[in-house]
């Protein structure tokens, strides 16, 4: 039964996020790839979300109580100077096959396996829907090991998920009246008369890496 709940998501790690922040169906979009190997549109009708104008009832993700800015590292292999000698990268070389690209090793032999990313910190994050809470639920922590990017890496690891029932559906506006989600603005100017608000050009459909660009509104606010 499709219901507006509130999904809350403890995690034990930082997360990170581009902003606009990720939404419930992109989290859930995810998941469903890890549980049937689907991708992109084909995760669609088995994402347990609402939806309305062709777009799901889902949230962005929201940080609920303290929390702090971070910076995440990402480590890959680390290699050494002999491994990483300009002798090796030659990709316009003739002759002999290369099977290496180019590679800046002016900073020094490690510099190009280290990234750091701005980051939060925060214990609690929630989203909020309309849809099958239930399986919202079981998605996430049977597939799901963290949120944001470098999950698989350990960054915003999830430690536990839960559902609350709500009486107000908050999955396309905020309890404070901003938006909740990236929304096209002939949608948002029709169901909200809150002005301004922050609009550039985005995806607004699961796949979002693979959508059309419209004029949207979108959260700014970090906290719930």
């Amino acid at each position: 039964m499709a219901i507006p709940f509130k999904l809350v998501i403890k995690l034990a790690t930082p997360f990170v996020m581009s902003r606009p922040r990720t939404t419930l169906d992109s989290l859930l979009s995810a998941a469903v790839f890890r549980e049937c190997g689907l991708m992109g549109a084909d995760t669609i009708p088995h994402i347990p979300l609402e939806q309305e104008s062709g777009i799901f009832k889902g949230s962005c993700a929201f940080v609920a109580g303290n929390y702090s800015h971070t910076t995440v590292q990402r480590v890959m292999n680390l290699r050494g100077i002999n491994d990483l000698s300009e002798e090796h990268f030659a990709p316009q070389s003739k002759g002999k096959a290369k099977r290496y690209l180019a590679i800046d090793v002016k900073r020094g032999p490690y510099k190009a396996n280290m990234s750091n990313y701005a980051g939060i910190d925060a214990r609690t994050v929630i989203f909020y829907g309309v849809g099958d809470a239930d399986r919202v639920v079981e998605l996430i922590r049977n597939h799901l090991p963290g949120i944001g990017r470098r999950a698989n890496a350990g960054a915003g690891e999830i430690v536990d998920v839960n559902w609350k029932r709500m009486t107000e559906d908050y999955s396309w506006i905020t309890p404070s009246g901003l938006p909740a989600r990236p929304l096209p603005l002939a949608v948002w100017n029709k169901i909200s008369a809150f002005r301004p608000v922050p609009v550039a050009d985005l995806t607004v459909n699961v796949p979002y890496w693979n959508g059309d660009l419209v004029s949207a509104a979108y959260p700014l606010e970090l906290s719930a």
